[in-house]
């Protein structure tokens, strides 16, 4: 099937600076030895930093900046 995907977007005020953060995600498969019982759902992406904000030390975390990242359902 086709998989499920997710896009969002991640804004906020830390320290009066506005850090805004992109994500993009699918939803991971069950496995085919496995059964959607005994796996416990997870989405796996990537997220990129759209906007540069301070990083401390008067240094700044540039934008485009690209890392993974995954999310667990919790019981």
């Amino acid at each position: 099937g086709t998989p499920m995907e997710v896009r969002f977007q991640g804004k906020g005020k830390v320290g009066g600076a506005e850090w805004v953060y992109d994500y993009i995600g699918w939803l991971v498969p069950v496995w085919p030895n496995s059964t959607a019982q005994q796996q416990r759902p997870a989405i796996v992406g990537s997220v990129t930093r759209t906007v540069p904000h301070p990083s401390g030390n008067g240094k700044v975390a540039p934008a485009g900046v690209v890392a993974s990242f995954y999310a667990v359902r919790a019981d």
